[in-house]
């Protein structure tokens, strides 16, 4: 488990400037949120992080820029360039906006005010404290995700940790790839998360057969254009934009199948609400197949030949 420093006084400066999608019924929530309205930040600490509000999603107003400032608190003290790698890698829109990158550049010095506030190290601590005992079981849990993701269809020599993050919405999960290691980046502690980010991580080598099957049937037998749209899956008419919809919901078809803790109905009944009609197809088709002693891309393959 990672508790990351820079992402805890981003997001405290994210909440000072108005942020609200975090869940204040949590009692360590709370006692955050009490210090940062007297905490004493300077104007510009506030007025650096209303760039991240977007208002372009109407579930999450801080699409994609909140998901890539996390990131980039992963990268701190690192190079710029690996960073926007990443945003290329895993297609955020703000890879190739300057005036996003010129913001991003800024973060280490915005976060070192936030850091030296005289009372930071103490509610820092106090967080710490209480993100670690509300954690301090799921090593287990994790070693037995990274045992199926290490499994033929799936391994790469990517290592993957949890980084909680309180808070941010419960809803979301981002991921940050920072040399080989996948940070998880949620508030919740949920294998099928986990899961998943590592799965968009694991197709990549195989992203032109997401093409080819884009030519062959097109988008629509397998997601609802509209709604992803309205969700943010859907950047455009491309075939990379696309793609990266079709990657989605092959991914959420894989995951269904290897996580054994989920509520198969209601993880269908979810996906579908949100546009994936394909998934619990897909599911049922993998949960046919003897998927261990294949290749992902024959995965992908044989799912996409089993949807009408």
């Amino acid at each position: 488990m990672n508790i990351n420093k820079h992402l805890f006084a981003a997001y405290c400066g994210m909440i000072k400037s108005g942020y609200d999608l975090m869940d204040l019924s949590d009692e360590i929530v709370q006692e955050v949120y009490e210090w940062i309205l007297t905490a004493d930040f300077e104007e510009n600490v506030c007025d650096y992080f209303l760039f991240a509000k977007t208002n372009t999603i109407s579930v999450n107003p801080y699409y994609p820029r909140g998901s890539d400032l996390s990131a980039a608190c992963f990268f701190h003290g690192g190079s710029m360039d690996k960073y926007i790698e990443f945003l290329q890698m895993c297609e955020s829109q703000e890879a190739n906006n300057p005036e996003f990158i010129k913001w991003i550049s800024k973060l280490p010095s915005v976060l070192k005010q936030i850091e030296n506030s005289s009372t930071f190290d103490g509610i820092y601590q106090f967080y710490c404290n209480g993100v670690e005992k509300r954690f301090s079981d799921i090593q287990k849990q994790m070693e037995e995700i990274e045992t199926v993701l290490k499994s033929k269809p799936f391994r790469t020599d990517i290592s993957v940790v949890f980084a909680p993050n309180l808070l941010q919405a419960k809803f979301l999960a981002d991921y940050a790839l920072v040399e080989d290691t996948l940070y998880i980046i949620s508030g919740n502690f949920w294998s099928c998360a986990i899961i998943h980010e590592y799965l968009h991580i694991a197709l990549k080598p195989i992203r032109s057969k997401l093409f080819d099957i884009i030519h062959n049937d097109g988008i629509d037998k397998y997601v609802n254009v509209k709604r992803m749209n309205e969700l943010g899956y859907l950047h455009g008419n491309t075939v990379e934009a696309k793609a990266h919809a079709l990657d989605e919901c092959f991914v959420r078809a894989i995951c269904g199948v290897i996580d054994k803790s989920l509520d198969l109905s209601w993880y269908c009944q979810e996906n579908v609400k949100n546009g994936f009609w394909a998934v619990p197809r897909a599911i049922d088709k993998l949960a046919k197949l003897s998927w261990q002693d294949m290749s992902l891309e024959e995965i992908v393959i044989q799912v996409a030949n089993s949807i009408e």
